[in-house]
């Protein structure tokens, strides 16, 4: 090899080392700057940071209305078992109460319904009186049959009273997620609950003034 050739392979492999040096220099850097990486990052993840919360708060909020659902069906059937008689103003006592329950919920789309059955010898179940509070429901014509009643509830000459709530829970945080989770497009999840209860008094829970027409249903065998 000439001594020209050599010089020439020499300034290439400064060069090249230079090269490398530079790349590498370049390299450290941009694992430094990771300020790019990080807003793209967070971005990729808000929608996920948002709607994780969002979702355990409705969730945790919409158990609870459930539950308070079910305790105010309870508490409608206890009220009206431990009396003999009742009167409307009773009733509307015992509606008033119930709905304290669901504070801090609107009781403006709850609905509720107390209803006692009297059962004959033959297990037709008649309907004796009914009370409804707001629209969702409409009182039971009294003497009409009802043919849902458990079967473990089928015992002759006694009665039961049944309470009934529906709860029209309002969503209060409001997006399309939390619609969407739950089943509920306009913001408003349906809740149910019903409570069959025998009276803690004597047979049944009458009610004062006790009605004129008719007297004893028709069928009815005591």
């Amino acid at each position: 090899m000439t001594l020209s050739n050599f010089s020439a392979l020499s300034r290439l492999s400064c060069k090249t080392r230079l090269l490398g040096g530079c790349i590498a220099a370049q390299l450290s850097r941009f694992k430094q700057n990771i300020s790019g990486i990080v807003a793209i990052e967070t971005v990729l993840m808000m929608p996920i940071m948002v709607a994780i919360p969002i979702g355990l708060t409705v969730a945790i909020d919409a158990i609870t209305a459930s539950r308070r659902t079910v305790i105010l069906a309870r508490t409608l059937a206890d009220l009206t078992t431990q009396s003999q008689v009742v009167t409307t103003a009773d009733i509307k006592s015992i509606f008033d109460v119930a709905e304290t329950i669901l504070w801090p919920q609107p009781a403006t789309k709850l609905g509720m319904r107390i209803t006692s059955f009297i059962i004959g010898k033959d297990k037709q179940v008649f309907v004796d009186w009914s009370f409804v509070r707001n629209t969702d429901f409409s009182p039971l014509q009294r003497c009409s049959l009802y043919l849902k009643l458990p079967n473990y509830m089928m015992q002759p000459s006694t009665s039961v009273v049944m309470a009934e709530v529906t709860l029209g829970y309002e969503i209060k945080i409001v997006t399309k997620i939390a619609n969407k989770l739950m089943g509920a497009d306009d913001g408003t999840l349906k809740m149910s609950d019903k409570l069959y209860m025998r009276p803690r008094i004597g047979t049944k829970v009458a009610f004062s003034p006790a009605p004129t027409t008719p007297v004893t249903c028709k069928n009815y065998l005591p």
